[in-house]
């Protein structure tokens, strides 16, 4: 991707005119949404483009925000940054979206509506929203070569309502991915529609057991549960005092590790490299996630994970995909478990940061007869430690499976997202209606 930035010219303006820490971020960003509901479809795509620049002269942080790139305007600025500068918009065109890659996806978008809309007992109608974005972006700093490198997300909401008559409210899926076709991917191998088949099938409920029981937590509620961990291991999260780690230590007896891992290869926004990055092993915190403030604040080195919004908006240490890596080998004993509840979903609820209380909510739990979930159960929530319920994840299925998230970051919007096996979580406390000895 060409900037057409004279950088020579300004490294040359940022000697002459006495600036320090100067550093220039440009983006060239494109957006593709397809629409699709029950009256039409259609689909829109644009490109942008701008430049951020900071840096500090006599004493002065300054900024300088333009939705183009000229080498003429930022000279302007690093002579006189308190004028307004005003320059015409250059008229060079803006790169389009392949229009392939448009037309490919919409005819798969619409052939899996199709699908799901054409059979019997088929929801009433469909709304979905698909988005993808890819940010080509460069950073630079005087006394060294610019980088460049790429990010990008996508993204799909899907509404419905159910036909059956007991159900009420719309019903709804969701994918995030870091990646341009990662919504894609995930949908080829008809989560979708697995999901909307699921939604109208008529479900009884049985009765919740009490006692200690064997929760083995699916990948996705295993997902659920890490997330406030992974959160509170970002770096400006933790200087916020909004971190779990403010009050808590990793317990050193967790079984397995968190390393995160850029789907992107080069460079972060700040030109860090995206190396894979240990967070947690052993119960010990070898690393945060932090930009170049954050680390500096920190006293630790940079872990290539600075993002960006836009080129609008401010930097953000955020994690990119964490891999749960378990530390020992000891797999689910499917054959031999009993008293035991298949845990498909969860939510939490009311996480205190300084005790690590949660309410977790079990909101589609099933009886586990070995390897299949069998009936439904009644949602329960319990009152539990998150650090000491982590502890007592001690099996895990040898197979990782990758759910996204998408996070509002300070009023900003980014995704993370996370492998995770299948994990028993052996003799948890439940407060059920009837007696263990109902089932087993």
């Amino acid at each position: 991707m060409q900037f057409n930035l004279d950088f020579s010219a300004v490294t040359q303006a940022a000697i002459d005119e006495q600036w320090t820490d100067i550093e220039l971020f440009g983006e060239i960003q494109s957006r593709w949404v397809m629409t699709f509901n029950a009256k039409a479809s259609h689909s829109r795509s644009h490109v942008t483009r701008g430049l951020h620049l900071q840096g500090i002269k006599g004493g002065q942080s300054f900024h300088l925000r333009l939705p183009y790139f000229s080498t003429d305007l930022v000279l302007c600025f690093l002579k006189s940054p308190q004028e307004t500068l005003r320059l015409a918009n250059p008229s060079d065109a803006i790169p389009s979206i392949d229009p392939q890659r448009i037309q490919t996806t919409c005819a798969f978008l619409l052939e899996l509506i199709k699908t799901i809309w054409n059979e019997p007992h088929s929801p009433n109608p469909l709304a979905l929203i698909y988005e993808e974005v890819t940010q080509d972006f460069f950073n630079w700093r005087p006394g060294s070569e610019p980088t460049s490198s790429q990010d990008g997300h996508s993204r799909l909401n899907c509404r419905w309502e159910s036909r059956l008559p007991t159900e009420t409210g719309p019903k709804s899926y969701q994918c995030f991915r870091n990646t341009t076709r990662g919504v894609l991917k995930a949908l080829e191998t008809g989560e979708l529609h697995r999901h909307v088949n699921n939604s109208h099938k008529i479900q009884t409920t049985w009765p919740m057991p009490q006692g200690n029981l064997n929760l083995v937590f699916s990948s996705k509620a295993f997902a659920k549960l890490l997330l406030p961990i992974v959160e509170s291991l970002e770096a400006d999260n933790l200087l916020k005092n909004q971190s779990l780690l403010c009050h808590r230590d990793i317990p050193t007896d967790w079984q397995f590790s968190v390393c995160d891992h850029s789907p992107h290869p080069g460079h972060d926004t700040e030109g860090e490299t995206r190396s894979p990055v240990t967070l947690v092993s052993e119960g010990q915190i070898f690393q945060l996630v932090a930009h170049r403030k954050t680390a500096h604040l920190l006293g630790q080195a940079q872990s290539g994970r600075a993002r960006r919004e836009s080129y609008q908006t401010p930097t953000k240490a955020v994690a990119y995909c964490c891999q749960i890596s378990p530390h020992n080998t000891n797999q689910i004993p499917w054959e031999s478990l009993s008293h035991a509840i298949w845990v498909e979903d969860l939510s939490l609820h009311a996480l205190d940061a300084k005790t690590g209380n949660v309410t977790l909510a079990l909101d589609e739990p099933y009886l586990l007869h070995r390897e299949k979930h069998g009936e439904r159960l009644e949602k329960v929530t319990l009152s539990i430690d998150l650090f000491h319920l982590l502890s007592q994840v001690t099996s895990f299925s040898p197979h990782l499976s990758k759910h996204g998230f998408e996070r509002d970051k300070d009023g900003l919007s980014f995704i993370t997202e996370l492998e995770t096996p299948i994990a028993l979580a052996p003799h948890i406390p439940i407060q059920g209606t009837v007696p263990s000895s109902h089932y087993w």
